[in-house]
């Protein structure tokens, strides 16, 4: 590594994770932040309403409305330690704890591979994002369609996806 060049390994971990999953790449795309051990994820759907951080303690997406984080959609943490049996999350229940040879598949176990699963099962299938305000309360959800016809209490605005 040249010298003054930092190196980041859970940035390289995730770009690693993510150049092999082929799959997302019509959905998201990544940068390496030029600041920290970090990754931004970027929606290609939702004009800007989605965002994402990754880290070396976990991954957040973010539904956004007019620059402001209204809700987050998708949040796992990670608590990463090493032991006598390799790493693994202190956050898991002892007794179900998995341990990993390196600290990349543990990242990969439980951080990158849920985001996949989210995306598949939570974001691909819906339609709009609708951001919701309730005596100042904010939240958003991923819906099939529009729920504004169902008067739903608070609904401001669907974003289509």
């Amino acid at each position: 590594m040249p010298e003054g060049e930092q190196y980041w390994p859970f940035t390289e971990a995730f770009n690693a994770w993510f150049a092999s999953a082929v799959d997302l790449h019509d959905i998201i795309t990544v940068k390496a932040s030029a600041e920290c051990d970090a990754v931004d994820v970027s929606f290609l759907i939702g004009d800007g309403a989605l965002q994402g951080y990754a880290h070396r303690a976990g991954i957040s997406i973010a539904a956004m409305r007019d620059g402001e984080c209204w809700d987050f959609l998708f949040d796992e943490d990670v608590v990463a330690e090493t032991g006598a049996e390799g790493w693994f999350c202190s956050l898991c229940p002892p007794r179900d704890r998995p341990h990993f040879f390196t600290i990349e598949a543990l990242w990969v176990a439980h951080l990158f591979e849920p985001l996949r699963q989210w995306i598949d099962a939570k974001l691909r299938p819906a339609a709009v994002l609708e951001f919701c305000n309730e005596g100042g309360a904010t939240s958003a959800r991923l819906a099939a369609d529009s729920s504004a016809g169902d008067q739903q209490i608070g609904l401001l605005r669907a974003v289509n996806l």
